[in-house]
């Protein structure tokens, strides 16, 4: 960190984000509200708006995982506001769900079904979309926006496209782990295939070490037969 904060600001933020992220998963909510807050800060100092988007959103999102929904509103709106100017298009809709998800929990239905569907529009047929991980909650959401209004066509409908999402993220994680799992597949035979290459160099070297040894002992036999016959 201290390395980047002498270097490259955004790298800064970019650290302070991740490493508050990694508390937050952790569920070490203060020390991720902390690291947050440090990224907001330096974004604010060097006038970055991007982060300053990303950190406030990250803070209302762990606010909201505390339960502290009146802190976390206007957090999540000043993230919306600020990733949709600087084209952050996931951190927004992250805080869109996130908002409406409260919205919902306080049963503003209405607020939060114009914000699902404008994450929606501002998502769908972008080449993220079909296997982000956001698209899960978002039809959740309007999921329970649907069933509460007794909407069940578009309820099941959404819930339907909640499970395609799940799956369809599911499926792309199984392929990056089968991608992982074949190149570690052809570094181990390639790593066997240089051993084998290296054993048999070996062996090569040990048969021309015994063949000179040998030779040795051929050249001195001869000198000594030689001695023997010139002498008699």
């Amino acid at each position: 960190i201290m390395f980047a904060t002498n270097t490259n600001h955004q790298m800064y933020c970019a650290l302070f984000n991740t490493i508050g992220l990694c508390y937050r998963n952790m569920k070490k909510f203060d020390s991720a509200i902390y690291c947050f807050q440090k990224c907001y800060d330096q974004a604010v100092l060097e006038k970055y708006k991007p982060y300053q988007g990303i950190a406030a959103g990250n803070i209302g999102i762990t606010y909201f995982l505390q339960g502290k929904y009146n802190e976390a509103i206007p957090l999540l709106k000043q993230d919306i506001e600020t990733s949709i100017a600087t084209t952050q298009i996931q951190n927004a809709a992250g805080s869109m769900t996130t908002l409406a998800t409260i919205y919902n929990y306080q049963h503003d239905y209405s607020v939060a079904e114009q914000l699902l569907q404008h994450a929606l529009s501002m998502c769908e047929g972008r080449p993220f979309w079909p296997v982000y991980k956001l698209a899960e909650p978002i039809y959740k959401q309007l999921y329970i926006v649907y069933a509460t209004k007794k909407d069940f066509r578009r309820a099941y409908l959404y819930a339907d496209s909640a499970l395609i999402a799940k799956a369809s993220v599911a499926a792309f994680n199984n392929s990056t782990i089968l991608a992982k799992a074949h190149d570690q597949l052809e570094y181990t035979q390639h790593k066997l295939e240089s051993t084998k290459l290296q054993d048999q160099i070996n062996l090569a070297r040990l048969e021309l070490s015994n063949n000179r040894v040998m030779m040795v002992f051929a050249i001195g036999g001869i000198g000594i037969l030689l001695i023997v016959v010139l002498f008699i």
